[in-house]
């Protein structure tokens, strides 16, 4: 029979060939099927380190209760192959970094819970993180900001995203003042060229005549066809 090596670090080294659970007065067991492992709660155990990558080969499962340990880093990518999750709780761990976006691909999930971490930076607002608004998901992570929180974003970017916000404010006042000045040069060139030049502005004004006598020319013509039909 193999045995199951869980280490400080929460790391994964082998498997059980038997797996009780007991849920609702019901007593399951899972052989060297645990793929197929529906549910899985390992809360209050005084677990510390990553969370294992291995977690994404569970593709049926559909609660994952890790609450109340002690892991840390960031939650991993893994989590987007998991499509079947509804319930997944990180709750009151160390867990730091960013809210990763795989979150946001996992369709089934209609509860979570990241309350109670070191998580910072924006909440993404993708996908089915959309559905999720209850700003109690994510109490307790004072770095946190975005919707559903109250708490701005606008003040807690990173430098390099104020940075990139400074270039492109540069980049749209140069291309206005461009602009501005183009306009004011060709009209200058234009109306001061028509004030020194006195042919120049004969001309120019003839022209508009034309124009203008060419314009009524064609309005009458479709006015008087017009009232003949």
């Amino acid at each position: 029979m193999k045995t199951s090596d869980w280490t400080q670090d929460f790391s994964i080294t082998g498997y059980s060939e038997d797996v009780w659970l007991f849920m609702k007065g019901s007593e399951l067991e899972y052989g060297s099927l645990l793929i197929y492992v529906r549910y899985i709660d390992l809360s209050n155990n005084h677990l510390f380190g990553d969370i294992p990558e291995e977690f994404g080969s569970l593709h049926e499962l559909q609660s994952l209760n890790l609450s109340r340990n002690h892991l840390t880093r960031r939650i991993t990518w893994s989590i987007d192959r998991m499509q079947q999750l509804e319930v997944f709780d990180l709750s009151r761990n160390n867990l730091s970094g960013v809210i990763t976006s795989s979150l946001a691909s996992l369709y089934s999930l209609n509860h979570l819970n990241l309350s109670y971490n070191n998580l910072s930076g924006r909440i993404s607002t993708g996908r089915q993180l959309q559905t999720l608004m209850d700003p109690s998901i994510y109490a307790g992570n004072p770095n946190l900001c975005g919707p559903p929180l109250a708490k701005n974003c606008t003040k807690n970017i990173s430098k390099g995203e104020q940075k990139e916000d400074a270039n492109k404010k540069m980049e749209a006042i140069w291309l206005y003042t461009s602009i501005a000045l183009g306009f004011i040069t060709g009209f200058w060139t234009i109306c001061g060229t028509l004030i020194l030049k006195r042919e120049w502005r004969f001309i120019f004004f003839r022209a508009i005549d034309d124009l203008y006598d060419k314009l009524y020319v064609m309005m009458a013509m479709y006015m008087a066809k017009f009232k003949r039909g």
